[in-house]
C-alpha cells in the first residue's frame, strides 16, 4: 500500500516538472486559424475584438452562430462564405428580449421577442420566419418560453397568459390562475415533479397542469432566478444571490397544488455555488478520460488524478481557457503562449500563427459545426478548423 503511494507521489511530481516544458517542445499542429472575412475590429468596437462577439448564442441544427456585438448595432454571424455579417431578418433582435427554445423530437427551434413577436427556424434553414406577430391577436409582448415534453410543445408566457405553442404551430391558451403583473423572468419546466416555475418580480411561483398556480418562494429584490431542477425529490433553485432547496407542495385530491407554509418570507441572500460552467467536464480521447475546466486539466486514472503537462511553463504563462474539440478528437488549450492541441495518442502540437495572439479575456465560442472553433484573438477574429478542410488553404501558416 505504501509503496503504491509512493508510486503515485512520484508520478505527480514527474507530471509538475513536466508541466514547465517550453512550447517549442510541441510539434505542429493539423489543426489551423482560418482569419475571419472582415473580422477586423473597427472604431465601432472600440477597436476591440471581444466587443464583435459579446454574446454568442449556438443552436444546435442552426448552422449560422447568432452574435450580439457590444457596441455596433444589430445582429451578426458566421456566414456560410466565412465572414462577419449581417444575420439578416426581423429576429433575432435584442440580446436581453430574444429567447429560443429547441424541440428535441423535431429539431425546430422557436423564437420569441416582445417586440417582434413568435419565430420559427428548422434544421438546415439559415433564416427565422415569424409565426406571430405581438398584435394582440392573442399575444400581446411574448416573452419567456419553454420546452414541455409531456405537452408536445413550447410553453409561451405573454401578459394574456400562457400558451401552448404544439408541433403544428398552433396556439392554444392555457389554464393560469395565478398570472403575474410583473411579468416573467424565468419559466422553467419541472417534468420530475410535472409543473412550471415561474418567477416574476421577487415571487416564484410553481404552476401544476391543471392551471392552479402557487407561491413557492420570495426572494430578495431583483434576485432573479436562473436555474432549477428536481433533485432527490426537492426543487433546488439558484438566483442571483441565493441559493436553496425545498420540498414540493403537496396536492389535493384533484391533483392541485396545496398553499406553501412560509412561502411569503424572504429568503436571505446566501452563497451561490459556483457556474456549471467553471465546474469540471469531462472529456474521452483515444482511451483516456480527462477532466477539465476554464484553468486546468488532469487525467483520470483508476486510482487517482494526474495534471497533465503543458507545452509551456503554466509558471508564467497563462491559460485563458480550455475546450474539448470532439469532432478532430482534440482538447484545445488557449493560452497566451499560443494555442495547443492534446491529440489521442496524448501528444502535443501547436496551431501555426497562434502564437501571442490570445489575450486577457479572449472569446472562444465552439460552433459546434464544421465552422470550427470562434476565437476572439487580439486582432482580429479567426476560426480553428482542421487543417484538411477544404477552405484551410486560406490559414495562418
Amino acid at each position: 500500500m505504501f509503496r503504491n503511494v509512493l508510486l503515485l507521489s512520484l508520478l505527480a511530481i514527474c507530471t509538475s516538472l513536466a508541466s514547465t516544458a517550453d512550447a517549442s517542445d510541441a510539434i505542429e499542429s493539423d489543426l489551423c486559424l482560418l482569419p475571419v472575412k472582415y473580422g477586423e475590429p473597427t472604431v465601432e468596437d472600440l477597436n476591440a475584438t471581444w466587443r464583435m462577439v459579446s454574446d454568442v448564442v449556438v443552436i444546435e441544427g442552426v448552422e449560422r452562430p447568432i452574435i450580439y456585438p457590444l457596441n455596433r448595432g444589430g445582429v451578426w454571424t458566421i456566414g456560410d462564405d466565412y465572414s462577419f455579417s449581417q444575420f439578416g431578418g426581423e429576429f433575432p433582435a435584442n440580446v436581453y428580449h430574444d429567447h429560443f427554445v429547441r424541440d428535441p423530437v423535431t429539431g425546430s427551434i422557436v423564437g420569441a421577442n416582445p417586440r417582434k413577436g413568435v419565430f420559427l427556424i428548422r434544421p438546415g434553414e439559415a433564416a427565422f420566419t415569424r409565426l406571430y406577430k405581438p398584435d394582440g391577436a392573442p399575444l400581446r409582448s411574448p416573452g419567456q418560453a419553454t420546452y414541455v415534453g409531456r405537452l408536445e410543445g413550447t410553453v409561451l408566457y405573454d401578459p394574456s397568459g400562457l400558451y401552448l405553442l404544439d408541433r403544428q404551430f398552433r396556439l392554444q391558451k392555457l389554464p393560469f390562475d395565478g398570472n403575474p403583473t410583473k411579468g416573467v423572468q424565468s419559466l422553467i419546466d419541472l417534468p420530475v415533479i410535472k409543473a412550471l416555475l415561474i418567477a416574476s418580480g421577487n415571487s416564484v411561483f410553481l404552476r401544476d397542469d391543471t392551471g392552479h398556480t402557487v407561491l413557492l418562494a420570495t426572494l430578495t429584490k431583483s434576485d432573479n432566478v436562473n436555474h432549477a431542477v428536481v433533485t432527490a425529490g426537492r426543487i433546488r433553485i439558484r438566483a442571483n444571490w441565493s441559493e436553496f432547496e425545498i420540498d414540493p407542495p403537496s396536492r389535493d385530491g384533484f391533483g392541485r397544488f396545496r398553499p406553501v407554509e412560509g412561502a411569503d418570507s424572504v429568503r436571505p441572500k446566501a452563497p451561490v455555488s459556483s457556474s456549471p460552467a467553471r465546474s469540471l467536464s469531462e472529456a474521452t480521447l483515444g482511451g483516456r478520460t480527462y477532466l477539465f475546466s476554464d484553468k486546468e486539466l488532469v487525467e483520470k486514472t483508476l486510482h487517482t488524478q494526474l495534471r497533465v503537462p503543458m507545452p509551456f511553463d503554466i509558471e508564467k504563462t497563462r491559460i485563458e481557457t480550455i475546450v474539448d474539440f470532439p469532432r478532430v478528437q482534440k482538447i484545445v488549450v488557449f493560452a497566451h503562449a499560443g494555442i495547443f492541441a492534446l491529440d489521442a495518442a496524448g501528444d502535443w502540437s501547436e496551431v501555426p500563427g497562434s502564437r501571442d495572439r490570445i489575450g486577457y479575456g479572449a472569446k472562444i465560442v465552439d460552433l459546434k459545426n464544421d465552422k470550427g472553433i470562434l476565437v476572439a484573438a487580439k486582432d482580429a477574429l479567426y476560426l480553428l478548423i482542421s487543417s484538411r478542410d477544404t477552405v484551410a488553404k486560406g490559414c495562418l501558416k
